[in-house]
């Protein structure tokens, strides 16, 4: 009867430690992964910022053309 009941004990530890080592792989599997993430948002937020300075230095104003312009002096239009 002892026998039995420690036969029991013993497959419910085994089953315990298996169990134990799929939840630490799985727990650096997430760890690996939320580093890999955090890599990639410093990445993007540092082309965010990139970008936002070469915004900032740039002119916000675009010439446009005058419409009243006379564009027959233009090498590409016919001349008749």
């Amino acid at each position: 009867m002892t026998a039995k009941k420690i036969e029991a004990l013993e497959g419910e530890m085994e089953q315990f430690k298996t169990g134990l080592e799929k939840f630490s792989t799985m727990k650096e599997r997430f760890a690996y992964m939320k580093n890999c993430m955090k890599n990639q948002f410093r990445r993007v937020e540092e082309m965010l910022r990139r970008l936002f300075e070469m915004q900032t230095q740039t002119s916000l104003v675009v010439p446009m053309a005058n419409p009243n312009q006379d564009l027959t002096g233009i090498p590409w239009t016919n001349r008749t």
